[in-house]
């Protein structure tokens, strides 16, 4: 949900020599900055990236950072595909009269903001996730009651969402023929109840919100489920992909890297939990480890929903160390470790 910021760069040196028509030479010297922190070339400044022939990687605005997401656009012989459209609607209204049909991995709002704009276009949606027709259906199913008018109110200011729109439905065992290349929805749990990853001729997979950015898995709702988001990741690995698209930050290319990766974004779970056991060799309540940071270390807007997120992260590692002997709550709704860190 929050991808890398690709801020740092260097500044090299280059010089052209340049031959004119009168077969004398010129020298130019040109500063070239260069994006240390891009996993492709020029990220930053590529809107549209050909990753594969009928493959096209659209950047959603922001660099793709939310509360945009990026699409992946996939085009057979018979029919052209489009996965996800949190993009942004600059990004995506030159694919309006384009595209022959929507795929959305989940309905969170970043990734299904625009799909208004592809009325008359088939629109589908995890089968799991169609009873969501509202925002305020989303509202409920996302925060607490009391945060309710709050969240409707980021997503209609910030985001710019209005009710999904969807007229089918898929589920794992699907698969959409566009001719001479196929797209299977793959169930990969955890973030959210209905989260899909998409595999696309069995070597490419859109990874959704399992996004491999800095900041790591986000499963900040009742329903999130930590070792649902492990099992999926594990299941991600198995398929060994060369081409990795992340809604969040620049597509990845090779397998190994790929594989360590999504790795190292697994281990951003032991890492949480390791600071909270780290925070609990004092006593202190949900609420106390909350004020601490020790997820979101800044909270940069809606600092009520991330505070509420953030609470239900820190519950679902208390709940499986409380599950695993490792601590356990005493007085006062406070929690301890059992055992010496």
């Amino acid at each position: 949900m929050f991808p890398l910021s690709l801020k740092t760069k260097k500044t090299c040196k280059a010089t052209l020599h340049i031959c004119l028509l009168d077969n004398t030479y010129i020298n130019l010297s040109l500063n070239i900055e260069i994006y240390r922190n891009t996993t492709l070339d020029s990220y930053k400044r590529v809107r549209r990236m050909i990753l594969r022939n009928g493959i096209v990687f659209v950047k959603g605005l922001n660099n793709g950072r939310f509360p945009f997401s990026n699409s992946l656009l996939i085009k057979g012989l018979k029919k052209t595909l489009l996965i996800d459209v949190g993009a942004g609607f600059d990004a995506l209204i030159k694919f309006k009269n384009k595209v022959d049909l929507v795929v959305i991995t989940h309905l969170h709002v970043d990734h299904f903001a625009l799909s208004y704009l592809f009325k008359g276009k088939k629109v589908y949606v995890p089968a799991v996730e169609s009873k969501y027709k509202k925002l305020v259906d989303l509202a409920y199913r996302y925060v607490s009651k009391e945060l309710v008018n709050m969240w409707l109110s980021f997503v209609k200011d910030v985001v710019k969402a209005k009710d999904p729109y969807f007229t089918d439905v898929y589920e794992e065992g699907d698969v959409f023929d566009l001719g001479g290349v196929k797209v299977q929805p793959i169930y990969a749990p955890g973030h959210t109840v209905g989260h899909y990853v998409m595999l696309v001729d069995n070597n490419v997979v859109y990874g959704a919100d399992i996004d491999l950015t800095n900041f790591g898995p986000w499963y900040g709702h009742i329903e999130s489920s930590i070792e649902d988001f492990k099992k999926s990741i594990r299941r991600i690995m198995e398929i060994r992909p060369e081409i990795y698209v992340s809604s969040h930050k620049a597509p990845i290319k090779g397998s190994e890297k790929i594989l360590a990766e999504l790795e190292k974004y697994a281990e951003k779970f032991d890492e949480t939990r390791m600071k909270i056991l780290e925070a609990l060799k004092e006593p202190k309540s949900l609420d106390e480890l909350v004020k601490m940071n020790l997820i979101y270390y800044k909270k940069p807007y809606a600092p009520k929903l991330l505070e509420y997120w953030e609470k239900n992260m820190i519950l679902h590692h208390l709940k499986s160390l409380i599950k695993q002997g490792i601590i356990k709550k005493i007085e006062n709704k406070r929690y301890s470790a059992k055992i010496e860190m």
